[in-house]
């Protein structure tokens, strides 16, 4: 069996989860199309969603995302979320530093006067 990095295997169980818990809502014609294999996926596959229409028909199709897809999502989230900190560092610096001026500023015109 070929390993899978954590992310990707939780990815997997959390959409085999929602396929399943979706497909109980289904009537069993439709059940009766779902496919369920228990092979290896490649990370290129497309992920399924369940569509309901306005008449209560439930049809399963691609989302046109893959497992692939959302792992570049969770990186971009990552990279996004380290820039953020550190640029609230940088303002938390410059706050201080014009705190600093200002109270230099505050001293050098009390020393004036």
């Amino acid at each position: 069996m070929p390993s899978r990095s954590k992310p990707a295997s939780a990815l997997l169980s959390i959409s085999m989860t929602a396929l399943l818990l979706g497909s109980m809502a289904l009537p069993l014609p439709a059940l009766a199309a779902i496919d369920y294999q228990g092979s290896s996926s490649s990370s290129s596959d497309q992920l399924g969603v369940i569509h309901r229409d306005a008449h209560g028909t439930y049809t399963l199709h691609s989302s046109g995302y893959s497992s692939a897809d959302l792992e570049k999502l969770q990186d971009q989230l990552k990279s996004t979320h380290t820039e953020m900190e550190k640029l609230q560092s940088t303002i938390s610096d410059q706050a201080r530093t014009i705190e600093e001026l200002k109270r230099s500023v505050n001293d050098l015109s009390s020393r004036v006067k």
